[in-house]
């Protein structure tokens, strides 16, 4: 059932955050706090995600979570929450990480910021009307 899922969720959520507690300084700690903000994005608690991959790139800035990190701040503030500090925060992450893989996928978030599904859809169908002329 989804009650029970949720609960569990949230306990896998509690113990990820348990770890990172008590081994501040252990690698595991990331990839582990890294999983609590996509377990709650999925349990669609943006906050929580959100300080969760604020803490990895806070706590561990060298680690090969931080860059998603960052990017996945980026886009639950642009999806849930603040879409003027979701632009900063992309800003940040092109500059920050200038190569990764994710930057197009940055810039294309900048460009539609703030915009609602139906005009994505037309400005992508128009696009598409231009390139069969």
């Amino acid at each position: 059932s989804k009650m029970f899922n949720d609960s569990a969720a949230n306990a896998v959520v509690e113990l990820y955050s348990e770890y990172a507690n008590t081994y501040p300084d252990d690698n595991l700690s990331a990839e582990y706090l890294f999983k609590a903000g996509e377990v709650s994005l999925g349990l669609n608690e943006p906050e929580k995600s959100l300080d969760y991959f604020k803490k990895v790139c806070d706590n561990f800035p060298d680690s090969e979570k931080a860059s998603y990190s960052l990017f996945l701040q980026a886009y639950v503030l642009d999806n849930y929450i603040n879409d003027i500090l979701a632009g900063e925060v992309y800003k940040d992450f092109i500059e920050k990480y200038p190569d990764h893989q994710m930057v197009k996928d940055a810039e294309f978030s900048i460009q539609n910021l703030g915009k609602s599904d139906e005009q994505l859809i037309k400005e992508f169908e128009a696009k598409l009307k231009k390139e069969q002329v």
